[in-house]
């Protein structure tokens, strides 16, 4: 696999490596080892500055979601979480001692060719010790029906040849 590199090096403290292009975190660039390392730093002491009452900012929201996403490798988070959904709608933030707690509405597919959809909402907690995302609770939002998305696909009739005698 070829990792496209920036023309810059890593920013973590005595690396020589080049940084990978979007491996970015708040305006430094890193190399592949010390990309994740560095977004779970800047999430932590964004962490340790957020006041509980309020809601977290936008920066926030980001990083831990960034940061949420590079702890499950290829896209597995838990029941398809995404980062970027994480990031624009998750709701009802809470700072807790050990970690966030967030919810979300999702919106999952009920019938595979039946054309529903299921919202639900649900209520997540990440523990920031055992780095667990953990789904706590889970309701039902009510059902609706999607709009037609194509057409039924149906053969020509066909043509009959003209009758010989």
């Amino acid at each position: 696999m070829e990792v496209i590199v920036s023309d810059r090096h890593c920013e973590w403290p005595e690396c020589a490596r080049w940084a990978g292009l979007d491996w970015e975190v708040q305006g430094k660039f890193y190399c592949g080892e010390h990309y994740f390392p560095a977004l779970e730093q800047v999430f932590l002491n964004a962490y340790s500055r957020w006041i509980t009452a309020t809601e977290p900012t936008p920066q926030f929201k980001n990083l831990f979601s960034r940061h949420v996403e590079g702890l499950f490798p290829a896209g597995g988070m838990p029941q398809k979480l995404a980062q970027a959904k994480i990031e624009e709608r998750g709701t009802n933030w809470k700072k807790t001692p050990v970690g966030v707690e967030f919810s979300i509405v999702r919106h999952l597919p009920a019938f595979r060719t039946g054309g529903f959809v299921k919202s639900v909402h649900q209520e997540w907690r990440f523990d920031l010790r055992t780095r667990e995302l953990v789904l706590i609770d889970q309701r039902d939002l009510e059902p609706r029906k999607l709009g037609l998305f194509g057409a039924v696909s149906r053969p020509k009739p066909s043509v009959s040849a003209p009758a010989t005698r």
